[in-house]
């Protein structure tokens, strides 16, 4: 994370928000709009390595018969996969134990950091909160965060389009 970031992800966003800044000029002075995606939550919010998650992994063995080349050792995290941004999940059950208030409100704070600081940005058009929410989110929290969060975004930047879609 650029705002808040957490475990293995301290310092590798260095200058992140720099760059960020430097880019959203340009797309100023040349008249493009951005949308500002949270792509990632601490402790993933669909289990894929693209959102920060990539522990959960089992190493296989494959013989691709019709390519030798591609034989021997590779992984597959699609059936070992965790999205624990919004609780602990039970694999066993394809279900959450508990929900994390904790990491769903640091997720409504980066929202509303975002729009504290890009408010009256010209070229950013609006922000997508979270970046597909896998198809076992528990719904009454994840509509929750939602709704908080569109009630950040509205109260600091009206004129933002908000963002919602799943994986």
């Amino acid at each position: 994370w650029m705002w808040r970031p957490y475990g293995p992800y301290v310092n590798c966003t260095a200058g992140a928000l720099e760059e960020l800044d430097r880019v959203l000029a340009l797309c100023g002075k040349y008249g493009l709009k951005v949308l500002l995606d949270i792509h990632a939550v601490e402790g993933s919010q669909n289990g894929l390595d693209n959102s920060g998650r990539s522990t959960e992994v089992r190493w296989t063995a494959n013989t691709f018969s019709d390519a030798p080349e591609m034989q021997g050792r590779t992984f597959s995290h699609w059936s070992s996969r965790k999205a624990e941004w919004i609780g602990d999940f039970e694999i066993e059950s394809l279900s959450y134990s508990s929900i994390n208030w904790a990491r769903i409100d640091a997720t409504l704070d980066v929202v509303r950091m975002i729009a504290d600081q890009y408010a009256h940005n010209g070229a950013v058009m609006g922000v997508q909160p979270l970046n597909e929410p896998w198809l076992f989110t528990p719904l009454g929290p994840l509509k929750r965060f939602y709704w908080e969060g569109y009630k950040i975004i509205k109260r600091r930047a009206p004129g933002w389009k908000w963002f919602m879609h799943d994986s």
